[in-house]
């Protein structure tokens, strides 16, 4: 526990003595991310609640700075961890900007005054999370995007040591997305802890220090670079049909199932766009001849229910041409997403060539 700030021990998390998870055990050090990321219902926003205080510790214990949870105090906790929930109470008829303010109060006397420092930092947070056009707006009137928000610049606001945020991504756009994360790692850098639960695996692995893998009343601790396996997170999810590339945080459309009807050639992402749209029609494709590191070819892999491929830069052999010259002449129709040639696969283009009786040229 040496370089711990936060050191979880053999904890069980639940609701009314029904444990959901146990034996949970894992550390968390200073500026450090961790997400929380596992299927629905196996008890996500259950640790965070725990951890935070909202409910009950069934089992094992919490130390902040070598210290039990449990022996802090109110004020305390709050300087120290900051929770923001998916169902938090705020009073509707507050301004935004007073939403943001009350995290202050941890920090002022009696009667509840900021001080001119106070509102410094209430000025910063609201322009960390870019909220200056709707201070003065009633938070019951803001849309669920700026709620959420708001209420992630109330929790940092707060300044705690650790911030504990459940589903922080929810509501927002893609814009707003992505500034959360470089907001959240501009914080950790400067100190903040943050354990947050997540549904975005893509973000998920391009935010985060450690990933805490929660499923079957259990937990388990894991990098993001274990995770680049899709193993591991088919196992997590049981992503038995359904698919997901963790190099590159995608996921599509099942393959549609049967033989192929369409021959896709494509290269540098060109056919993407089109086998998607043979997915959503449900119409079994092939792609190929595809190298491997082809941006096209894990998506390829994903809904494409036959790839044709070979390692990068290698010689395209007579048995993988005939084997795509097979498959071209049981198809119906061929498709030129658009491909580049060069030295390396001018054998594609005799391909294409061969199949120019069965281009089928769609907008």
């Amino acid at each position: 526990m040496e370089n711990d700030f936060l050191n979880l021990e053999n904890i069980a998390a639940g609701y009314a003595k029904k444990i959901v998870l146990k034996d949970v055990s894992f550390e968390l050090h200073r500026g450090e991310i961790i997400s929380v990321i596992g299927p629905n219902g196996e008890g996500k926003s259950t640790l965070l609640k725990t951890i935070g205080r909202q409910i009950p510790l069934l089992g094992g214990n919490i130390f902040i700075e070598k210290k039990p949870s449990s022996k802090l105090n109110s004020k305390e906790f709050a300087k120290t961890v900051s929770v923001l929930l998916t169902r938090s109470a705020v009073p509707e008829f507050m301004t935004c900007r007073e939403v943001v303010a009350s995290a202050r109060y941890p920090y002022t006397g009696f009667l509840g005054t900021l001080s001119s420092s106070d509102e410094k930092i209430v000025d910063e947070c609201i322009e960390l999370l870019e909220l200056e056009k709707i201070t003065s707006v009633k938070f019951c009137q803001a849309s669920d995007g700026q709620r959420q928000r708001v209420m992630i610049a109330r929790a940092i606001c707060q300044q705690p040591d650790v911030l504990l945020l459940d589903e922080p991504f929810s509501f927002l756009d893609i814009n707003h997305k992505l500034h959360l994360l470089n907001v959240l790692r501009k914080i950790s850098a400067s100190g903040t802890s943050i354990i947050m639960s997540v549904h975005e695996i893509d973000l998920a692995l391009k935010i985060s220090d450690k990933i805490l893998c929660v499923a079957n009343n259990s937990c388990s601790i894991k990098t993001p670079e274990e995770l680049y396996s899709n193993d591991e997170l088919k196992k997590l999810y049981s992503l038995n049909e359904n698919k997901f590339d963790s190099y590159l945080g995608i996921s599509e459309l099942k393959a549609p199932l049967g033989s192929p009807k369409v021959f896709v050639f494509s290269d540098s992402g060109r056919g993407i766009s089109f086998y998607r749209r043979l997915a959503k029609k449900n119409i079994p494709f092939a792609a190929g001849i595809l190298f491997e590191n082809d941006i096209d070819f894990p998506y390829a892999g994903m809904m494409a229910s036959k790839v044709f491929s070979c390692k990068p830069f290698s010689k395209i052999d007579d048995s993988l041409l005939q084997e795509a010259r097979h498959c071209i002449d049981s198809c119906e129709h061929v498709i030129n997403a658009g491909i580049s040639f060069g030295d390396v696969n001018a054998p594609v283009r005799k391909l294409l060539e061969y199949s120019e009786a069965k281009l089928w040229h769609i907008q």
